[in-house]
């Protein structure tokens, strides 16, 4: 069975890879497997081309491939997943996911129709998050280069 990359997968359903792990671990995402690493430390996730497509309802009509409060649960999770991602951003988020964050909720949007104006109302308090972070780092990255003087 041919494999996709988390990445890839993500892309394709506008939800930020955590949101993927988080909903594949979950049982919500059934697009592959959960697997243990061999060595006992963190884990893979499989995800399989066929299942990623069959659950986006590609090759069969909308009707056909998930009924309305299947579609009305799965933008639930979607909205919930990248929710839970900025605000673990913000909580202790150690990289700029601005770009991902944003492209998700443009998908969102786009795909259900609808306002995310709460989404995009945590996006700017994480876009402040992240300008206080970059203030104290380079704050702190100058008084390291006074006190080396």
């Amino acid at each position: 069975m041919e494999r996709v990359s988390i990445l890839q997968a993500a892309k394709e359903l506008g939800i930020a890879p955590q949101g993927i792990r988080q909903q594949m671990e979950s049982g919500i995402l059934k697009i592959g497997d959960v697997v243990s690493n061999t060595k006992g430390t963190g884990k893979r996730y499989w995800i399989y081309r066929e299942k990623l497509d069959k659950h986006m309802g590609k090759g069969t009509s909308i009707g056909e491939s998930q009924s309305i409060s299947n579609r009305v649960f799965y933008s639930s999770c979607v909205f919930a997943g990248i929710l839970s991602t900025i605000r673990k951003e913000v909580e202790n988020g150690t990289e700029d996911r601005r770009p991902e964050l944003q492209y998700a909720i443009e998908r969102y949007k786009k795909e259900n129709g609808v306002s995310a104006a709460f989404l995009e109302e945590e996006m700017d308090q994480y876009q402040k998050v992240i300008e206080e972070r970059r203030k104290q780092s380079e704050s702190r990255d100058q008084s390291r280069s006074n006190n080396n003087r």
